[in-house]
């Protein structure tokens, strides 16, 4: 780890090297600060979340609670799987790499690296490597963020396992007493969690997620029920503002205005800035933005 740190008022910052927090942890997926400047979160690869007290640099707690539970039973089924597709895996990558090598070039379903000459084999060795979509793994957490009065850390977990054990979903974590206050129900219209895009936490509590379409949903932390916001676009049968929905490209990023009480969100897609205001009703047939 590297910790920045200023000597003096008006000196330069520099940088230095720190041993990895006492705790267990050695890397992370995400990293983030309270806004207190109190406390660091970071999530580890199997999506645990650590949180680190910066003052002691010792992991204060491992939380887990938005993690399945896994059983001998689960493990075993799931290393079965794994497996088993290994094995499926391995005999069409050798198809396709042998197409690929005839060819001279890279299928549909994955691209071909040309080793360089030398032993070993893979990419050490001279004969082609096909990688398909299959290969490349989807991390358990896919965002993390903290409320500005460092009350609330909300986290995202993306589907997967090899029996897609681990669900998508949306959970709260109350970081003064360091336990999950709830996990939020899927938005309107949808079974399941669709993927999260951008999500932001405001300083009065309430949490903002971005998905596909540009479709805004918002919730109240404490209630954990959609914010009247969102409440009002359900209500009226509609998934997005068309303001919105007419944005070029996704949007990619949220932030609150950080003034206590305010309820401006901006919402950023590659070529365009939006300014939602979420205490004004949202008009079904336009917007506020």
């Amino acid at each position: 780890a590297v910790r920045r740190e200023q000597q003096q008022e008006d000196a330069e910052w520099t940088l230095r090297r720190q041993d990895n927090p006492t705790g267990g942890i050695t890397c992370a997926h995400l990293l983030l600060f309270t806004p207190d400047g109190k406390r660091l979160v970071a999530v580890g690869v199997s999506g645990s979340v650590y949180v680190i007290d910066l003052e002691s640099w010792e992991v204060m707690r491992i939380l887990k609670q938005h993690l399945p539970k896994v059983t001998a039973a689960a493990a075993a089924l799931e290393a079965a799987a794994a497996k088993a597709k290994a094995t499926a895996m391995q005999g069409k990558r050798k198809a396709m790499d042998d197409a690929a090598a005839d060819a001279g070039g890279a299928g549909a379903a994955g691209f071909v690296a040309k080793a360089k000459a030398g032993g070993g084999g893979g990419f050490g060795g001279g004969s082609a490597m096909v990688v398909l979509a299959a290969d490349v793994g989807c991390p358990a957490m896919s965002h993390a963020c903290a409320s500005a009065d460092s009350q609330w850390l909300a986290v995202v977990t993306t589907q997967g396992g090899s029996t897609g054990r681990r669900a998508a979903g949306v959970h709260i974590y109350n970081l003064d007493t360091l336990k999950l206050h709830a996990s939020l129900p899927p938005p309107p219209g949808h079974a399941a969690w669709p993927p999260i895009a951008a999500m932001a936490l405001s300083a009065s509590g309430i949490l903002a997620l971005a998905v596909r379409d540009n479709a805004l949903i918002s919730y109240d932390i404490e209630s954990t029920q959609l914010s009247p916001w969102s409440a009002a676009l359900a209500a009226a049968g509609v998934a997005v503002p068309s303001d919105l929905a007419a944005l070029p490209g996704q949007i990619c990023g949220l932030s609150f205005d950080p003034a206590p009480g305010s309820s401006v969100l901006l919402a950023q897609t590659p070529s365009a800035l939006a300014r939602v205001n979420l205490a004004v009703m949202p008009a079904v047939g336009g917007g506020n933005t």
